[in-house]
């Protein structure tokens, strides 16, 4: 080989070798970053206003750990499907994150995912005001025990949990498809009252409210039973589940599990205090108090655990008795 085919020979291996570091540099750029996150939240089973307010709290959890767990892509599902058919999607991955009062009440199924307890709403979520027809105002004024509301029946959609609570005290309770059902069969005298929370019997009232001109909400009667409220995470999604654990931390202010370093990168990121996103949608969590002449009926919630029952009722009466 002369001196010349051997320059041109070194410099064509040189060249390769370049070129495949130059691959080599460009498949690890390509590596380091992460595709997005994907998570799925189901909301569907919600009034309106519950609805929105799940998507900003999930949207601020998921938020909050993106300087340490990258980017992320949030949906939103809204299909009309049971309590049950929800907890199956998301026990199999299909739906990655929910709220939920169901798991708590239900032990066959909480293996299959994470469950995060946290006082979202203040414990309000169980202060039931109830939607009725007009013309049956008198009659419910007349209601001082729980043995007077056994004279009605209660409207819940299908699956809903609080129904076990209602049959627990023999109330009865005729099931809906969904919420939005749950009017018409009203109107049709299915049944006498749709029980919802403080937090959202206004705002589901007014939504219907020119279909339905004669549903009222009943006059100085409120109900109040225990009710534990999740954010649910598939197990079949862990990279959801870490980042919705540290998200809670940071949003619910947990200082001995989130450092200083990383809290503060958090609200760089537009930390957003959990009360706050509460008072938001639902302003009636500021006022709620009660008058001498207004009926509170506590109710017990056995299907949930002591210390569960204990903790919320107390945290109940503490605040708004």
């Amino acid at each position: 080989m002369t001196n010349a085919q051997r320059f041109w020979t070194q410099l064509t291996l040189l060249l390769a070798s370049l070129h495949a570091a130059n691959l080599q540099a460009d498949s690890k750029s390509l590596l380091s970053t992460p595709a997005p996150l994907e998570i799925k939240h189901n909301v569907s089973g919600w009034s309106g206003e519950m609805k929105s307010y799940q998507e900003d709290l999930i949207s601020a959890v998921v938020a909050a750990g993106e300087s340490k767990f990258g980017p992320y892509k949030l949906t939103f599902v809204d299909k009309v499907m049971s309590t049950v058919r929800a907890m199956i999607a998301s026990e199999r991955g299909a739906l990655d994150t929910g709220m939920s009062t169901g798991w708590g009440m239900r032990e066959n199924g909480a293996e299959k995912v994470d469950l995060y307890l946290r006082a979202y709403m203040k414990s309000l979520l169980g202060l039931r005001q109830l939607i009725i027809r007009k013309e049956d105002q008198t009659a419910f004024r007349a209601v001082r025990t729980i043995d007077d509301l056994r004279a009605f029946k209660a409207g819940q959609g299908s699956g809903w949990p609080d129904s076990r609570i209602y049959s627990h005290y023999d109330v009865e309770v005729v099931d809906a498809n969904s919420f939005s059902a749950l009017f018409p069969m009203l109107e049709k005298k299915r049944f006498d009252f749709i029980p919802l929370s403080i937090l959202e019997v206004d705002t589901a009232l007014a939504a219907v409210q020119e279909t339905y001109p004669d549903f009222v909400i009943a006059e100085d009667i409120y109900l109040f039973y225990p009710i534990p409220l999740y954010i649910s995470v598939s197990k079949m999604s862990p990279a959801a589940s870490q980042r919705i654990a540290y998200g809670l931390k940071v949003l619910f202010h947990d200082d001995d599990a989130v450092s200083e370093t990383e809290a503060s990168l958090a609200e760089a990121g537009g930390e957003v205090d959990s009360d706050e996103l509460l008072f938001k949608h639902f302003p009636v969590a500021k006022t709620v108090s009660f008058t001498d002449d207004q009926v509170l009926l506590m109710l017990e919630n056995p299907f949930i655990s002591q210390s569960a029952s204990k903790e919320i009722t107390e945290y109940f009466i503490r605040h708004y008795r």
